[in-house]
């Protein structure tokens, strides 16, 4: 193996390049193909390692510009659903069923709008780390409205456009191409 003029051995150089160039190891310089190439998978260990020493900070107060990029990064990836949701439509229309209210599904329902209060538990570590303690109703009161105008039109678009076809996760619903990815990553980040 390796005989000049081996047609096997140089079709095993050229592998060998293309997993070198592939993995961003090509030349002097980082190959930006490279990242195009990871997975969702790889894309979140990256994130974890990256993300991981902001777990090492003490308390919320230490924590604004996390917050911050937080929610930055996720009002950025709501509206990137909405127009997802918008630009590449379903090919068929949906059917949107209007059932009727049983008492299984209203407590479906009902889990779920709870599940989403889960963050209360911050909430007197919170008010310890803030200046003027007695505005802490208003700062609550601000962020779930804040959270309602983010998540309600993504919701109720994503009903109206998909119906009874969506998904658990309604970004298996969208088309596969790098706004998919970017949808992805923006709250992977945010988690």
């Amino acid at each position: 193996m390796g005989q000049a003029g081996d047609p096997d051995a140089d079709e095993h150089r050229a592998v060998r390049h293309e997993r070198g160039a592939a993995a961003g190891l090509s030349g002097a310089g980082f190959d930006l193909l490279a990242l195009r190439s990871l997975g969702i998978c790889s894309w979140v260990l990256v994130l974890t390692v990256l993300l991981t020493p902001v777990t090492w900070l003490g308390s919320p107060q230490h924590l604004r510009a996390p917050a911050m990029f937080a929610l930055v990064s996720v009002v950025l990836g709501a509206a990137l659903m909405l127009v997802q949701m918008m630009v590449l439509p379903p090919a068929v229309a949906p059917v949107v069923p209007l059932a009727p209210v049983s008492l299984s599904s209203f407590c479906l329902g009902l889990s779920t709008i709870v599940f989403s209060f889960t963050g209360v538990s911050t909430f007197p570590t919170i008010q310890l780390d803030m200046a003027d303690r007695a505005r802490f109703s208003r700062a609550a009161a601000a962020g779930f409205a804040g959270l309602c105008m983010v998540y309600v039109p993504v919701a109720t678009l994503g009903y109206v456009i998909y119906g009874d076809q969506v998904r658990d996760n309604i970004t298996e619903n969208f088309t596969a191409g790098p706004l998919l990815i970017i949808i992805q990553l923006r709250f992977d980040v945010s988690a």
